[in-house]
């Protein structure tokens, strides 16, 4: 009696351990997990889904006694992580903050101060000269003011440059008589040296002086001091205006008409200065052959001399004539006893101060800290001062750098600005030097600009980049907003989550240079929710910015696409078929495999074996073409994806068809790559082709040529033996002819077979199963 309850018994308990690759996801740090730290990288790591799949199987016999087994599995997963590697390698001269790589100026090198001798400092610094200065003048102690100098630290990171560009330099800072001084530096024309002036030195003193490098343009950011260079300073009063620019070289220092010379305090014990005022010529170098025009004298309370009358002066400086000045203190009240001479400076008296000509910007003009504020130089004036918002600041030449006092701004503000020329040392801070002979200050016209940095406008997803179904958006995310006036780049983040805790785009990559940006995969990833927020900066760095923009957007759900060709009714089918779907929504990619499932009752061919995959790729089209050799049951599958790996992607969609007949004709000369197979071979036509389908198809021309081609021939060759021997009355010489025609078309014949013998026999040898006579009388055409 056959059973009727089922039977029960585990078989086969075992694990199978599998470990696949989900959706990855990547962390970035610093190196070690330190930040702010001269030279260190970035570090990243990726996860990955480990997964256990545990198998249970179970045998029991059905109802006929067979034995039926059953199997189930259940998956277990964790999220396992890779181990921290150097992604991105670091540069001596910058730091890693937040995994991402920066210029700091602490990690520059020291730059390398140079001596007071230097003979390439411009201008050279004047040391007393027993020539000039008596026998007791020390050719060591240089008189003041002084030029300090120093090496371009440039050059070093730019033969050094970090893989993620070069750092420069923007200002220098140094240090001197515990007095701390910044030299703005702008990488177009770096500033090497300085002119430590203006009253700041004392005379017979000795000093030590050290420099550094800064990566900002506020000097808050700098590297290692240089070691310390000494110099020694003479007893000669320092000049202060109208300031020498070489000092004394050729060049003339311009200034306003009447002349208005001035000097520093002196050391205790001085009572009075003498001061010498001579006539020169244009080209004129130094004191020698300069004639005396003027000695005067003063109490060394009165550190000054106009030649206008009106102030006491002797009106002997003529417009438009160089003139050369020196001043020595005296130790008595007649400026009798004196000492050492000062450096000897020339000047050409010109003019008032005139108010200069504002250029850039122009009113109204949106700026960032790229920009300049630019106006009209003038012959005779030393430097500027640039009130901006009611601050001022001076400046050597005609152009200021908002670089310079970016701190002092706010963003997407109007700024009023306005410019006075100034006499005295270029390095000189006193307001003082830009009056005019009545004491009033030429100041310039007033202009306002207004401060790049407003939150940008118009965020969000083109209209080709969102469903205009759902309101979602296509990966990559073709994001976009309005051009923002003044803008030197824009910042950008996207997160997960509200808070931006999670933010998906690596710090490398979110400064931007336009008002749009794509990110993709891997980055972004289909069917999840994320924050987006954008703000405009006034550098290019993306480090001096304004308020943020942010949106929240969604993106779509992946879908298998449709399959459009070919259709499941479909059973004729050419060789070589086209497939087709849709494109999704979102689909960058399409993967698809074909499966060869079943063979067609009529199907003999051994190489169409179930099971077998005929094809598989990822392509960015909706359509491919492919070869099918086999009759039978195939399965096509298809899945959308983000990007070609297809990390991110749909399910499949599947589509199931038969193959019954293809179209084409059956036999012929070609061997391989038919549409059919020919029954009538022992080979496979539908084979691709290759190097032994060459003989093949040489076996096949031959087998034409003598058991088709050879038979026609001579057919006709007896029909025409016929005729020339019925019009030719049985002649000798038209029986002549036809024997030797007979004889060549034997030969051909012959030659015909021995090679049909001999190309039958060497397939034979080789494996192919022909027959030694082959098949000759079924070779269709």
């Amino acid at each position: 009696m056959k059973r009727s309850l089922l039977v029960f018994f585990t078989a086969a308990l075992f694990s199978v351990f599998l470990f696949s690759f989900g959706r990855a996801d990547t962390e970035y740090r610093c190196e070690g997990e330190i930040e702010n730290e001269c030279g260190i990288g970035i570090e990243s790591r990726s996860s990955y889904e480990s997964c256990t799949t545990d198998e249970t199987c179970t045998t029991y016999e059905d109802k006929d006694g067979n034995e039926v087994k059953e199997c189930y599995e259940t998956e277990d997963c964790e999220t396992l992580w890779t181990d921290w590697n150097v992604s991105e390698e670091g540069s001596p001269y910058k730091v890693c903050t937040q995994a991402e790589l920066q210029c700091s100026g602490q990690c520059y090198p020291a730059p390398q101060a140079k001596d007071a001798k230097d003979t390439t400092l411009l201008p050279q610094n004047v040391f007393e000269d027993p020539a000039k200065d008596g026998q007791g003048a020390d050719t060591d102690k240089l008189k003041l003011p002084v030029n300090l100098g120093w090496n371009d630290v440039n050059e070093a990171l730019q033969t050094n440059p970090s893989p993620s560009g070069q750092c420069t330099v923007e200002s220098y800072r140094y240090e001197i008589a515990g007095d701390t001084r910044l030299v703005p530096s702008p990488s177009s024309a770096p500033v090497l040296n300085e002119v430590a002036g203006d009253c700041k030195l004392s005379p017979s003193a000795n000093y030590q002086w050290r420099v550094q490098a800064c990566g900002d343009i506020q000097g808050t950011d700098c590297g290692e001091w240089s070691q310390n260079q000494s110099f020694a300073t003479s007893s000669a009063p320092e000049l202060k205006s109208p300031f020498d620019p070489d000092w004394e070289q050729k060049e003339h220092a311009g200034t306003p008409f009447p002349a208005n010379l001035k000097w520093c305090p002196h050391q205790a014990g001085t009572r009075s200065f003498a001061v010498n005022i001579y006539e020169i010529s244009d080209s004129q170098q130094g004191k020698q052959g300069a004639e005396l025009l003027l000695l005067t004298g003063s109490l060394a309370t009165k550190t000054s001399y106009s030649d206008s009358p009106a102030k006491g002066g002797l009106g002997q400086l003529r417009k438009n004539l160089p003139y050369g000045w020196e001043v020595a203190a005296c130790t008595d009240v007649n400026s009798m006893v004196c000492g050492i001479l000062s450096q000897f400076w020339t000047l050409v008296p010109q003019g008032e101060l005139i108010t200069p000509g504002l250029l850039n910007p122009s009113a109204g003009a949106v700026v960032n800290a790229l920009d300049s504020l630019e106006w009209q130089t003038m012959s005779y004036e030393t430097h500027y001062v640039v009130r901006v918002d009611g601050k001022d600041f001076f400046i050597a030449n005609n152009e200021l750098p908002l670089s310079r006092v970016w701190s002092n701004l706010r963003f997407y503000t109007t700024t009023t600005w306005q410019v006075a020329p100034c006499g005295g040392s270029p390095s000189s801070r006193d307001i003082e030097n830009c009056k005019k002979e009545d004491g009033s200050i030429p100041w310039s016209e007033q202009r306002q600009f207004v401060t790049t940095g407003a939150a940008p406008t118009g965020l969000g997803i083109k209209q080709a980049g969102r469903d205009s179904a759902t309101g979602k958006a296509a990966i990559p995310l073709l994001l976009n907003w309005d051009d923002m006036g003044g803008a030197a780049s824009y910042y950008y983040e996207v997160a997960t989550d509200a808070g931006f805790s999670n933010i998906v785009i690596p710090a490398t990559e979110r400064v931007l240079e336009y008002s749009e940006v794509s990110p993709g995969s891997p980055n972004i990833k289909s069917d999840t929710n994320y924050w987006v927020r954008v703000k405009t900066c006034a550098d290019e760095q993306g480090k001096v910015c304004g308020d943020w923009s942010q949106i929240s957007i969604t993106t779509a759900a992946l879908t298998p696409p449709p399959i459009t060709a070919p259709q499941p009714d479909d059973k004729e089918f050419y060789s070589t078929t086209a497939f087709s779907w849709n494109p999704v929504f979102s689909g960058n990619f399409y993967r698809y495999n074909i499966t060869y499932l079943s063979r067609a009752n009529n199907e003999t061919s051994p190489d169409c074996s179930p099971g077998t995959q005929i094809a598989e790729d990822t392509i960015p089209g909706g359509a491919v073409q492919l070869r099918l050799r086999c009759l039978g049951q195939y399965q096509l599958q298809i899945q959308s994806c983000v990007d070609q790996t297809c990390q991110d992607a749909s399910d499949f969609g599947i589509q199931k068809f038969q193959v019954e007949t293809f179209i084409g004709p059956i036999g012929g000369l070609v061997p391989c790559d038919r549409a059919n197979d020919n029954p009538a071979t022992p080979w496979n036509e539908r084979s691709a082709c290759g190097v032994q389908h060459i003989f093949l198809l040489l076996r096949n021309i031959i087998d034409f040529l003598l058991w088709k081609f050879s038979l026609i021939i001579v057919t006709l060759m007896a029909i025409a033996t016929g005729a020339i021997l019925f019009f030719s009355f049985g002649g000798t010489e038209a029986i002549v002819k036809v024997k030797t025609a007979w004889r060549a078309i034997g030969i051909g014949v012959l030659v015909f077979l021995f090679a049909w013998f001999f190309l039958n026999l060497l397939l034979g040898l080789v494996g192919f199963n022909i027959g030694l006579f082959g098949n000759w009388h079924e070779v269709k055409l």
